[in-house]
């Protein structure tokens, strides 16, 4: 692999690292006082792992909208359908897996549990909700590699989406003007408020990237960003005595922020070599990771190992360093079984 495909999978296995630790912070986010000292440590960890899912879209855009890999709408239909299979081979292990241990142990199943596990199923676990918008970037990768055939109208598309999705937002909700989000809306483009930006965006980064200073005001507004995700999701939630996630949203403008600032440092770093033999590992298992590791958590805390055991400051990096390495052992293993590789990878 060349320099400039190392530093990728730096970013792709330290975004990888971030979504464990985000929903090993989130997993009692809700269940502690929003007074709490622990609460303050939780939003923290929380609020520092936000780039991680807008840079998975991110990285997908950055290597599957080159110009130089064929694509064709039968090779895009194949590759989705290979990915549904891959889907719901995950939902099921996830779905029924409480109704084998039932069965295992001889109790009943009663038809409000079965269909509560087929529910399941056909919509996949919490954290399965990212498949189902790559699976849409898949099928409309004919039309979005056309569309990014030149700068100048990648440019045009991103101004539009930015726009669209964050500027109009932020002056309704400022200015009260509320007809605006309702414009937006009645214009159908609906292309233009969802995540496609952010797949997008990451192939604009890897081919063209941003000048030295705009790197440099992208990368304090990056540390910026993540101060006022953690700060504005405290004090608003402590005002409100509830719990507020507006600020964690991918489709708020400081994770937006935050996101390409990540993005954008990684893309630079070209000539990063440290520790890449563990490094290559965790990006090549990056996606059993993500589909496994809710699995441990889910066990920890059904034991009572949780992070609200003990001082959440060193229970949610230590049980997401727990979480992680079983991930990434389930991870190395599937890799080396034949053919069940090619399913579950």
């Amino acid at each position: 692999m060349n320099s400039r495909e190392r530093n990728y999978d730096y970013l792709r296995s330290l975004s990888c690292i971030a979504i464990v630790l985000l929903h090993v912070s989130s997993s009692y986010w809700s269940a502690v006082d929003v007074g709490s000292t622990g609460f303050l440590v939780m939003t923290v960890y929380n609020a520092a792992t936000r780039f991680a899912v807008p840079v998975f879209m991110m990285l997908s855009g950055a290597f599957m909208l080159e110009p130089e890999k064929e694509i064709s709408v039968k090779g895009t239909i194949k590759r989705f359908s290979i990915y549904s299979v891959n889907f719901y081979i995950w939902s099921a292990f996830f779905a029924f897996q409480g109704l084998a241990i039932k069965l295992i142990t001889g109790k009943g199943i009663t038809e409000e549990m079965w269909a509560g596990s087929v529910q399941r199923f056909l919509w996949g676990h919490y954290h399965m909700w990212f498949i189902f918008l790559i699976l849409g970037f898949y099928l409309l990768l004919p039309v979005v590699r056309a569309l990014c055939e030149k700068k100048a109208v990648i440019e045009y598309y991103l101004i539009i989406w930015i726009f669209a999705m964050y500027v109009v937002p932020i002056v309704s909700a400022i200015l009260k003007i509320e007809w605006l989000n309702v414009w937006i809306s009645k214009l159908s483009m609906n292309m233009l408020v969802g995540y496609l930006g952010y797949f997008i965006l990451g192939y604009y980064i890897r081919k063209y990237g941003f000048s030295g200073k705009l790197r440099m005001v992208l990368y304090i507004g990056g540390v910026f960003s993540f101060f006022y995700t953690a700060a504005g999701t405290i004090l608003q939630s402590r005002m409100q005595k509830a719990y507020v996630e507006d600020f964690f949203s991918p489709g708020s403008w400081n994770v937006l922020l935050f996101s390409i600032a990540v993005f954008t440092f990684f893309a630079k770093r070209k000539e990063i070599r440290w520790g890449y033999s563990l490094i290559s590992k965790i990006a090549s298992c990056s996606f059993i990771i993500y589909m496994i590791h809710p699995f441990f958590l889910e066990k920890l805390n059904l034991v009572g190992i949780t992070t609200i055991s003990f001082n959440s400051l060193f229970s949610v990096p230590l049980l997401t360093v727990v979480i992680f390495i079983c991930s990434l052992g389930i991870g190395i293993i599937i890799k080396k079984i034949p053919y069940v590789n090619k399913l579950l990878l």
